[in-house]
């Protein structure tokens, strides 16, 4: 084997082992949502992700709900031109919930709507510890301000002043005379 052919080879490999290594350490176990520890739940929607940071520690779970009215995917884009996404949970059909993803990798895994790439969100994990702050509950969402009601002012009563024929009561009394 020429040892051009096996530099190629090596470096071949290196990179599918890290790649590996990475989908082990992030995506530890991806699995069917389980009724024994509850996981936090990310919502979806037409408006995006509810909370758009969520801040959990290491081996905890997350799942995506939709809570739209249409179809949503959440996604991890791989950089590549053309490559398939290196996460993925698949359609996910209004009030649908994902799959549960648990977190063993500290940092930010950083997502989005593959339907609405503008739609974007983060899972942050600690770095250097197993356990650290933890947000990861929906924001209420934000109340649509009412209109203030203006009272209405009682008409003013008819004047007659200038013009002809105008008659306080019929046949009694006229502007003309």
């Amino acid at each position: 084997m020429s040892g051009q052919l096996y530099r190629l080879l090596l470096v071949a490999v290196s990179v599918a082992v890290a790649a590996a290594g990475f989908f082990s350490l992030v995506f530890g176990s991806s699995q069917p949502a389980s009724a024994s520890d509850p996981p936090y739940v990310i919502e979806i929607s037409e408006t995006g992700f509810n909370p758009s940071l969520c801040m959990v520690s290491r081996d905890d779970d997350v799942m995506w709900k939709n809570v739209g009215t249409t179809v949503r995917r959440v996604i991890i884009p791989d950089v590549g031109v053309q490559s398939p996404p290196l996460f993925d949970t698949g359609d996910i059909a209004p009030g649908e919930t994902s799959f549960k993803v648990k977190i063993t990798q500290g940092g930010a895994m950083k997502y989005q709507d593959y339907y609405n790439p503008s739609l974007k969100g983060t899972v942050q994990a600690p770095q250097y510890s197993n356990t650290g702050p933890e947000s990861c509950s929906p924001q209420a969402p934000t109340p649509t301000p009412t209109a203030t009601v203006q009272p209405t002012q009682a008409p003013r009563p008819m004047r007659c002043i200038t013009s002809i024929g105008c008659a306080v009561a019929p046949g009694v009394s006229r502007d003309d005379q």
